[in-house]
């Protein structure tokens, strides 16, 4: 119960980047995203590894998206102190997760 829980964030983050690509109407990723999903409670280590890996790039992907949002606000003269803080928590929650999600067991012999 208690792992399962710790793999909770990782899920949640996947969700967040879904609905990010989903928006930008890029289908595969959201596909991907989605389908990572029941993946993550694979107990294979190299599997979590790439997991990690790949929340990690989705923690960049959000601070792209905030410097480009940032630039675009900066030239119409709007506030864009509501971007750093909304998009700079999506991206370290997302880097976050990728660290509490467990390790998986490496295979017995």
């Amino acid at each position: 119960m208690k792992e399962s829980l710790r793999r909770l964030p990782a899920v949640l983050s996947l969700v967040l980047l879904a609905a990010h690509f989903l928006r930008g109407q890029d289908f595969f990723l959201v596909v991907l995203n989605l389908g990572l999903i029941p993946l993550i409670f694979l107990k294979k280590p190299w599997f979590i590894r790439a997991l990690r890996a790949y929340l990690a790039l989705g923690a960049l992907v959000w601070v792209y998206t905030m410097s480009r949002i940032i630039m675009e606000r900066k030239a119409m003269g709007l506030p864009f102190t509501a971007v750093i803080i909304i998009l700079g928590s999506v991206a370290l929650f997302t880097l976050m997760s990728a660290f509490v999600t467990p390790a998986g067991k490496p295979a017995a012999g």
